[in-house]
């Protein structure tokens, strides 16, 4: 087993309040090592690479399933491991079965864990928002200095970028990217066509329908009845309320709706205990046997 995250400090905003009830339960869910996720992402781009023999051939549920269910030994280990501390009820879950559940009191939890919870609040929020650290994800978004590799131009490329107006220096408008990349302005006719855009509500990315009839209303007026439909997965939610709008959610939407011109648009909005499955099933800090991904 290796760790895959921990924590030595409350996260930005919270403020430690007491100790965790040493009889208080949490629920543990332990994310297993996939079978062979080098192969699933291998399968992956071969149906998805236009120059694929395989191409536009999509894996079955069953296909993706062979990739996907635990390794044997990671199920041994974790169960073992487990027994020997006392817990002996754990439950499978998840699609293939590439979780382990179980409960444990905060008291067991500390030993097992190596670790101590606590009680946490923010202060603008007062007790309404509470988690309990070390083992609640706190992802967010964050912002930094990206670096820059410079990349010499070749002669021999087909078709480059088009020249864009000069207003675009300063905006980057829907008819900016569109001229750049010779996007049609004219409305798709592929009934088939669909555009997916993600989000998660750990991140508080949410996307709002109002945010996206004033962008429209400015950037792309003949478009300013069209919206998108929301797709949850997980227990995901898309609230309206202006104040838990996403900043990177907000423009996904609106720049995905205003280039692709009458595509239909979907947000899928994942909970946090999607976000925790996709990021324990593809870590990749060297995880072995096993993740301890998320409590909830």
């Amino acid at each position: 087993m290796s760790v895959h995250d921990q924590r030595d400090a409350a996260p930005n905003r919270f403020v430690k309040a007491e100790l965790a009830d040493p009889q208080a339960t949490l629920d543990f869910r332990i994310g297993l090592t996939p079978m062979d996720i080098a192969g699933l992402e291998k399968a992956l781009y071969a149906v998805s690479e236009p120059g694929s023999d395989l191409y536009g051939q999509h894996l079955s549920f069953e296909e993706v399933k062979a990739f996907s269910v635990p390794i044997s030994r990671a199920v041994i280990a974790v169960t073992d491991w487990l027994a020997d501390n006392g817990i002996i009820e754990t439950k499978s879950s998840g699609a293939f079965d590439d979780w382990l559940t179980f409960t444990a009191p905060v008291e067991k939890a500390n030993t097992l864990l190596h670790a101590q919870y606590e009680n946490l609040y923010t202060p603008k929020r007062g007790n309404d928002s509470s988690v309990v650290l070390p083992t609640t994800s706190f992802a967010k978004l964050t912002f930094g200095p990206t670096s820059m590799v410079p990349i010499p131009l070749t002669s021999n490329l087909s078709e480059r970028a088009n020249p864009a107006p000069s207003s675009c220096n300063s905006v980057v408008t829907p008819a900016c990217l569109q001229d750049l990349y010779n996007i049609p302005s004219t409305p798709a006719t592929q009934p088939t066509n669909r555009l997916g855009v993600s989000g998660f509500d750990s991140d508080d990315q949410f996307a709002e329908t109002a945010d996206l009839q004033k962008f429209l209303v400015d950037f792309r007026p003949d478009l300013i009845s069209t919206s998108f439909t929301v797709q949850t997965l997980d227990g995901g939610q898309n609230p309206q309320r202006a104040n838990e709008a996403g900043i990177e959610a907000n423009l996904d939407i609106q720049y995905t709706v205003g280039i692709a011109t009458g595509v239909p648009t979907i947000f899928i909005s994942a909970s946090v205990e999607m976000r925790m499955k996709i990021s324990a099933t593809f870590c990749s800090n060297g995880c072995k046997e096993t993740v301890v991904a998320d409590i909830q």
